[in-house]
């Protein structure tokens, strides 16, 4: 993250100080200038289009960037030389400053209603100021982590360590109240560092990446990427020259982003680079158990952004292509008694997603338990051999995947010959258990099959009725 030292921490006063900038003039681009990289598949990748540049003072290390009321405020790191600052931003003049005691090393700030928020690197203490004529110390916090980055939405206070955790902390009292871990199609992401919240994402600065991570809050995946490669020219990646600082106007919709002792701040439009192919719908939906007993068409409704861009599907089953089907549809047709996984892949030509199904085939008599085990529901009967009433059990399993809600389900009975000798009914159940007594007096004895279907799901109980 930054050219860091070991130094033992010590509680001190805090003593203030002010200093002054050197102003500089700020100086418009005559046109974009448009920067190109790719990272990974699956996630939507963002060019950057420059709209302005203004001067930014080369000796600040920046560790932490907002925009308030028509000023930036900057936070600075390195032992001796850590500040929190005013800045004006068209001359990058700074018109306020505080400077940190020589023991702390300055880190991500925030504005959180009337009062500004500092982290410390390895201190484990926080600073809270009030802004007068001078910024004033009037409380400060601590957290057991190193501090990194520091921003927050409408509730909480969003704390970054470098590691792959976002810390989500009381804004009154700076207790945790929860954390999340930070993804990247799956695998931690490392070296998070300043923060930014912005629209409901949290934009972070990954230390020694020219890449801003763009991150979802309600479950730690990264959505997007905003690639800012050669934004500064040749200084771009040096070892200490490192992209760090984002800050956001929310009335004017700006964004801005500069770096450690870099020499510019740059104004910033973010350009979609490509997106990816999006899931609109399954059916069934995905994934799920699905049983079918002959054929079943499976569907996928997909949409990409990039009219350009012209998808294809590639449907397998248990891994193994089916190049018969092309398109956004699928049959299949159930074999002897297995489990398979169907799968389509969507594909723009760069970006793909998967979706996959659990399919049980089954043929309608064979009614050995072993296959229970895949469906969603089973029906048990009560005694069985019976005589003449019998208790029929339906038993419906709710999943996150394949949730259940107002079952229609129709029932019909069946001789051991396969012929329908009565269509029962329609039920509209809802999951759990339900249990119902059915008489079957009129029948003579033998074997006979309860057949019970729903639109996705069946299953038969085969019952055995006693003679007199």
């Amino acid at each position: 993250m930054m050219a860091r030292m070991s130094f033992i921490v010590r509680a001190v006063a805090v003593m203030f100080a002010c200093c002054i900038g050197i102003a500089q003039i700020g100086r418009p681009h005559a046109k974009k200038i448009i920067g190109h990289a790719r990272f990974q598949d699956s996630i939507p990748v963002y060019d950057y289009a420059i709209v302005n540049t203004y001067p930014h003072d080369p000796a600040a290390f920046t560790q932490g960037l907002i925009y308030h009321n028509g000023y930036l405020y900057e936070g600075t790191g390195l032992y001796g030389a850590s500040s929190l600052r005013k800045v004006e931003l068209a001359t990058g003049a700074v018109i306020k400053i505080f400077h940190l005691p020589q023991m702390y090393f300055g880190e991500g700030i925030t504005m959180y209603r009337d009062t500004i928020l500092q982290l410390t690197w390895r201190e484990h203490i926080g600073f809270v100021y009030e802004e007068h004529d001078v910024f004033q110390v009037v409380d400060s916090f601590s957290y057991p982590t190193e501090g990194w980055g520091l921003t927050h939405n409408d509730t909480f206070l969003i704390m970054s360590d470098g590691t792959p955790t976002l810390y989500f902390l009381d804004p009154v009292t700076y207790d945790e109240v929860y954390t999340i871990e930070v993804t990247v199609n799956g695998a931690p992401l490392m070296n998070i560092n300043e923060l930014e919240f912005i629209q409901g994402m949290v934009y972070a600065n990954i230390w020694f990446h020219d890449s801003v991570a763009i991150i979802d809050p309600s479950n730690g995946m990264t959505v997007g990427w905003v690639n800012l490669k050669g934004i500064l020219g040749d200084s771009d990646g040096a070892t200490q020259n490192v992209l760090n600082g984002i800050a956001f106007d929310p009335h004017d919709a700006r964004l801005f982003v500069t770096g450690k002792l870099w020499p510019e701040l740059f104004e910033i439009e973010i350009e979609p680079v490509d997106y990816p192919p999006a899931i609109i719908r399954t059916i069934p939906s995905s994934p799920c158990s699905v049983c079918v007993d002959d054929f079943l068409t499976l569907i996928v409704d997909a949409h990409d952004p990039d009219v350009e861009d012209t998808m294809s599907y590639t449907w397998s089953v248990n891994g193994i292509v089916d190049s018969t089907f092309t398109d956004s549809f699928f049959v299949y047709a159930a074999r002897w008694v297995t489990v398979d996984t169907v799968t389509v892949t969507v594909t723009d030509g760069d970006f793909f997603r998967s979706v996959s199904w659990q399919v049980c085939a089954v043929p309608w008599y064979f009614t050995t338990v072993d296959w229970h085990r895949f469906v969603t529901f089973e029906v048990l009967g009560y005694p069985n051999p019976c005589r003449d009433r019998c208790q029929v059990v339906f038993q419906f399993s709710q999943t996150a995947a394949c949730s259940l809600q107002n079952i229609d389900m129709s029932v019909s009975l069946y001789s051991a010959s396969g012929r329908i000798l009565q269509r029962i009914g329609d039920y509209r159940l809802d999951p759990g258990v339900r249990s119902f007594p059915w008489d079957f007096s009129d029948l003579a004895g033998g074997i006979y099959f309860l057949e019970c279907c729903t639109q996705q799901y069946r299953d038969v109980l085969k019952l055995v009725v006693l003679g007199e």
